[in-house]
């Protein structure tokens, strides 16, 4: 694709995009990366498109629990080729209550630089989670994301 001209990609965008979607949820991780690879392209061709496109179906995909581990490692996998990008677009969705702190803690991990411009939101809502979770099932994990976060700032 990167050798393919922007007219024709967006010819094609149509046809390529629910590829992409669906490959980010493959249960190969292999695939799903190679996909994350096609979106970077994709989203150089497209621009926001492919964003607006793709990510809400991966972020669907966290609430089903036989796909939710793929799309996960799917939304990692495009953070990792295209972090500055993809975050500022997450960021406000997985903040929304209720707050995704799995999904916070695992991206993370792979968010580099572009974390630090988003603290100020992800950090009053990480507490916030965390004061709603006191005394539940749900501290621990709530604790250990925010833990998880801490440690790579």
């Amino acid at each position: 694709m990167s050798s393919t001209s922007r007219e024709h990609v967006i010819v094609f965008a149509d046809s390529l995009i629910p590829t992409v979607r669906k490959a980010l949820c493959d249960p190969l991780p292999e695939v799903r990366e190679a996909a994350a690879e096609t979106f970077s392209n994709l989203h150089s061709n497209i621009g926001s498109r492919a964003l607006d496109d793709i990510l809400p179906h991966l972020l669907a995909g966290l609430e089903h629990p036989d796909r939710s581990q793929f799309a996960l490692d799917g939304l990692r996998q495009v953070m990792a080729v295209k972090s500055k990008v993809v975050l500022p677009y997450l960021v406000p969705q997985l903040i929304a209550e209720p707050v995704n702190t799995h999904a916070l803690s695992f991206l993370s991990a792979v968010a580099g630089d572009s974390l630090t411009r988003h603290l100020s939101k992800i950090l009053p809502a990480l507490m916030s989670a965390l004061s709603q979770k006191t005394g539940s099932e749900q501290e621990a994990e709530v604790c250990g994301s925010y833990a998880g976060l801490m440690k790579l700032v």
